[in-house]
């Protein structure tokens, strides 16, 4: 089998092992989780993302988000429903249309790109929720160690108050 096809196999397995979890205790009913992933081999990038957990890739300042949000508010933004500028604040921006362990079977998108000089940022809500594409753009810009700049996202994040889980890891795709 090839790798993507093992990969998705360990994606079901996982998300059949949640899912179970949840139906074999009342307390953990409706349990579910995201989870963004990101397998690097020299620049080829292979990437999948579940809820609202995030992708991004930096280069030269600006970072361009990868992954596509699975919530509701981002649905009626597909669909010309509500504004993107609206998103951020909107009060439903956290309920979340997929999700590891919320459902027997879990829907993966799997995406490949080749991504020379780039950095990547994969983070929850609790970061992106909180700090704007900009300033995380310009944590990372400012900080040339990774570890740092992740530690710094983190900081940031708690400084604006997030109320969410606070994750970022940064994985340089050009031996930064």
């Amino acid at each position: 089998p090839d790798k993507l096809e093992v990969g998705l196999r360990v994606d079901r397995l996982g998300n059949r092992s949640v899912w179970q979890g949840a139906e074999a205790s009342p307390k953990f009913l409706g349990m579910g989780t995201t989870v963004v992933a990101v397998v690097v081999e020299e620049t080829r990038v292979t990437y999948a993302g579940v809820g609202d957990s995030r992708l991004y890739a930096w280069k030269d300042g600006r970072l361009r988000q990868l992954t596509v949000d699975d919530s509701w508010v981002n649905l009626l933004v597909s669909e010309g429903g509500l504004a993107p500028e609206m998103v951020r604040t909107h009060p439903l921006r956290n309920v979340l249309t997929n999700v590891v362990g919320a459902k027997p079977d879990l829907r993966v998108l799997v995406t490949e790109a080749m991504l020379p000089g780039e950095t990547l940022l994969l983070c929850s809500d609790g970061v992106h929720g909180s700090v704007s594409d900009e300033m995380m753009a310009d944590i990372i810009g400012a900080e040339p160690d990774l570890q740092q700049a992740a530690q710094a996202l983190a900081y940031a994040a708690m400084d604006h108050r997030s109320t969410d889980n606070v994750t970022a890891v940064l994985v340089s795709v050009d031996g930064r």
